[in-house]
């Protein structure tokens, strides 16, 4: 009797997860910048998300962003009013490429709206482009110097979406990444597709 009623709480908690089984593929495009630098204005980004729906509440997920934004460099330019790019008074350019795991809880779960809160780990990559001036005997040339760097990033997202006869879903994702040398990078909003396989 001992080992039936060991088993049945040892199987309870696996049989609450095997629920939903059920797999995702989320698109987003949208708005995107990253708040750590001077005068940055928002360019644009594209995110896919593979989800996994462990239950009606938790869902696990792995996927990739990449984003664009301008920036105004005085730092490692040495010559930051060389290049502006139009009247925004931006003379750099961002990129960021992210890959990350997360896990995914939903605030409101109904038969077709969900919104849900994630949080993960993950790493980022980050491209900088900006204007440098370099001398020659014969003169001074300006050119674009490009630096890049990874490092660990923490993402955070918040997604709301409505699913339409249970394959296809509509809604909105916001989030932004967490990263040890800089308060928050990759801020993004924007509308999100799903289709559920």
């Amino acid at each position: 009797m001992k080992t039936i009623l060991f088993a049945c709480l040892l199987l309870a908690p696996l049989s609450a997860l095997a629920q939903e089984q059920a797999y995702e593929v989320a698109v987003s495009y949208g708005a995107f910048t990253s708040p750590s630098f001077n005068q940055q204005k928002a360019r644009d980004y594209f995110s896919a998300d593979f989800d996994y729906h462990l239950s009606r509440r938790w869902t696990i997920a792995s996927g990739f962003m990449t984003g664009r934004f301008n920036y105004f460099d005085n730092t490692r330019s040495n010559d930051p009013t060389g290049i502006l790019y139009g009247p925004d008074g931006t003379n750099a350019r961002g990129y960021e490429l992210y890959g990350y795991g997360m896990a995914k809880y939903a605030l409101v779960k109904t038969s077709g709206f969900t919104l849900q809160l994630g949080a993960g780990i993950g790493f980022f990559n980050q491209r900088l482009t900006y204007p440098y001036r370099a001398t020659y005997a014969t003169g001074s040339s300006l050119y674009t110097e490009e630096s890049s760097f990874t490092d660990l990033a923490l993402p955070v997202t918040l997604e709301a979406y409505y699913v339409f006869n249970q394959r296809i879903g509509l809604g909105l994702k916001a989030g932004g990444y967490i990263e040890p040398d800089f308060p928050v990078v990759g801020a993004h909003i924007g509308p999100q597709l799903r289709v559920r396989l």
